[in-house]
C-alpha cells in the first residue's frame, strides 16, 4: 500500500525515522530502478513501469 504524498509527512514524523536511514532507503531504491529500468525495458514493462514510478517516486 502506498501513502498519498499528503500524508507522508505525518507518517514519517509519527515514526521518527533517522534521517540517515531514510536517505539510505532512497539511495537503495534509486540504485534499484536506474538499474532494472534499461534491463527490463524490451523484456518486462511491467518492472519497467515499476522502476519509472521508483524513479519519479524518489525523485520526487
Amino acid at each position: 500500500m502506498q501513502l498519498l504524498s499528503r500524508h507522508k509527512p505525518a507518517f514519517h514524523l509519527s515514526r521518527r525515522p533517522k534521517l540517515l536511514d531514510r536517505r539510505g532507503g532512497r539511495g537503495w531504491a534509486l540504485l534499484q530502478a536506474i538499474n532494472a529500468l534499461p534491463y527490463y525495458v524490451d523484456t518486462n514493462p511491467v518492472m519497467a513501469g515499476i522502476a519509472r514510478h521508483t524513479l519519479l517516486a524518489v525523485l520526487d
